[in-house]
């Protein structure tokens, strides 16, 4: 049976759902300082960092507006960090997060989001002190689909692809992963969408449910450093 000593969990829409106040504070910031979005924030392409999707939805150049988008960027992140709150976060997946951590499994968070934002988030829900690494956004020069995210966890965990399950809410998670030849267990609405390995419908099935169907194929083991 493959054992496994290492699970790789994305952030958002996985362990918590800030994706609604991510938003938000992008448009709280350009309103604080009457800076107007020349695109949809619908329209913001996945995998780059804040700072870029100011870039993006302003249209100001980073040469010349330096100053204006970094004032952006600090508005959202204090928005988001002053209006996190317990209501996001997703209660089975944490159940299943602290499930592993006492079986000795070994798990890092691996996210499209900025690094910033990821530590505090993790601080806040109470696992940075379970998690041997949190890779955000700012620590790879492309981040999800591509699949650069992941083959430097691989290579920080000192693992092969074999020992390590993913757990991800999107297609853009699910191909990263699946491009690093992952095993990837999907969640959320769009779960059956994504080609994954495996599905788990936490609306209806419990964390015994999503672990024992797991445990058919895979050994969970603690991960041994000589």
């Amino acid at each position: 049976m493959q054992k496994i000593s290492t699970i790789f969990w994305d952030l958002d829409g996985t362990l918590i759902s800030t994706n609604e106040l991510y938003d938000q504070a992008i448009k709280f910031a350009c309103a604080q300082i009457n800076c107007n979005m020349t695109r949809e924030i619908e329209d913001l392409p996945n995998g780059q960092t804040l700072l870029a999707d100011f870039i993006f939805l302003t249209g100001l150049s980073p040469n010349n507006n330096s100053k204006i988008l970094n004032q952006l960027k600090n508005l959202a992140i204090l928005y988001f960090k002053t209006n996190f709150n317990n209501n996001l976060l997703i209660k089975k997946s944490l159940e299943l997060f602290n499930y592993f951590h006492q079986l000795g499994i070994k798990q890092s968070i691996i996210s499209n989001s900025n690094q910033e934002l990821c530590d505090f988030a993790i601080n806040s829900i109470g696992i940075k002190d379970k998690c041997l690494y949190c890779f955000g956004l700012e620590s790879v020069k492309y981040g999800k689909p591509n699949p650069e995210i992941y083959l430097k966890a691989l290579k920080a965990h000192n693992i092969t692809n074999s020992e390590c399950l993913v757990f991800e809410d999107s297609i853009t998670g699910v191909n990263a992963a699946k491009s690093a030849n992952l095993t990837v267990i999907s969640i959320g609405l769009e779960a059956n969408k994504m080609n994954p390995d495996y599905i788990w419908d936490i609306n209806t099935e419990s964390v015994s449910v999503i672990f024992n169907k797991l445990s058919k194929s895979y050994k969970f083991t603690k991960l041994v450093i000589a």
